[in-house]
């Protein structure tokens, strides 16, 4: 017998929230007071499809590794694609086979994400002028 706060809780209740990708599953375990991995479960037992990780779709992999090579910090390549880590950008690193960084990048070897993007934006414009 399921005991806790989502013992109450049936297929045809969460299935739709379930299905709803643009909610994260952490703000809807906050709404029920329990945690993601609680939820997921749940979803499991009632046999619910496995939900797409919101990172993956978020980062477009060949700016990011336009990005990478660039310079631009992980943390900042992490924000641009609205995640609040760079843990997601560091294992996509390692799927796209960038090279890895080796810790602190020097000074020099940095590029800010505003002077790449500015960089970005200038290439499409001189492509289009041709």
């Amino acid at each position: 017998m399921k005991r806790g706060k989502l013992a109450g809780i049936r297929r045809e209740d969460l299935e739709p929230i379930w299905n709803r990708h643009d909610i994260p599953l952490s703000k809807v375990a906050a709404r029920l007071g329990v945690s993601k991995n609680a939820i997921s479960k749940l979803a499991h037992r009632f046999g619910l499809p496995k939900r797409k990780s919101v990172c993956r779709s978020r980062i477009d992999d060949d700016q990011m590794a336009r990005m990478w090579n660039c310079g631009v910090p992980a943390r900042d390549i992490a924000r641009h694609f609205g995640l609040t880590t760079p843990c997601a950008i560091y294992m996509r690193r390692k799927k796209l086979g960038l090279p890895p960084r080796g810790g602190r990048l020097p000074e020099h070897k940095i590029t800010p994400l505003h002077v790449f993007l500015e960089r970005e934006m200038l290439g499409r414009m001189e492509e289009r002028k041709e």
